[in-house]
């Protein structure tokens, strides 16, 4: 995946109909503006969708050169890492002997991909929880659109956030929409003391 690559989470109909229908739950049951109700369902969609991505553990983990790539023969570079380049994901051969300093050994920015979405909340106007990275405005993006029609976008530029997606298990960017609106409507059903959903 390209470096400048971003991920834009497209709901199904279905979800853009619990969308509206959250929407206007809150608007209904809560008193909420639209533009207000419209940024709660953008803020249960980045919980979730950050509640789906893995976040990196500080070392990367060694793998055995098989000796695919000739320039690397397995006696000199015994092991390798999959590191993150400018042109994307791609293998770091080590050293014999160079296995516990390699400094492709450690993850520089953990976490970042996780992050990112307590980023894009924040910028959404939610509370959001600290972060072990500062914030990288070229990672993300949040658009807001007021007026008749109020609207959020939500856009991740991570390159790699589709891996660290992949890599979170079963709850894929796909499903994020539906499981947000779920999470939002028992927030919501807490809030008023019945069932909503």
């Amino acid at each position: 995946m390209p470096p400048d690559a971003a991920i834009t989470i497209e709901p199904s109909k279905a979800d853009e109909r619990e969308a509206v229908r959250f929407i206007e739950a809150l608007q209904r049951e809560l008193g909420m503006s639209t533009t207000d109700a419209v940024s709660w369902a953008a803020y249960y969609v980045a919980v979730s969708a950050g509640a789906s991505t893995k976040k990196a553990k500080k070392t990367r983990p060694l793998l055995k050169n098989r000796g695919k790539d000739p320039d690397f023969h397995p006696l000199a570079f015994p092991t390798y890492v999959k590191a993150w380049h400018h042109d994307g994901m791609r293998p770091h051969f080590i050293a014999a002997g160079e296995e516990l300093t390699d400094k492709f050994r450690t993850v520089a920015l953990a976490g970042l991909a996780k992050d990112s979405w307590q980023w894009i909340i924040r910028d959404i106007g939610r509370r959001s929880k600290r972060t072990g990275n500062a914030p990288m405005p070229k990672a993300y993006r949040v658009t807001k659109e007021g007026g008749l029609n109020p609207a959020v976008m939500m856009t991740n530029r991570l390159g790699y956030i589709l891996d660290a997606i992949r890599q979170g298990g079963e709850m894929g960017i796909e499903t994020a929409v539906e499981r947000g609106m779920r999470g939002g409507f028992k927030y919501l059903e807490g809030r008023t003391g019945r069932a909503l959903a």
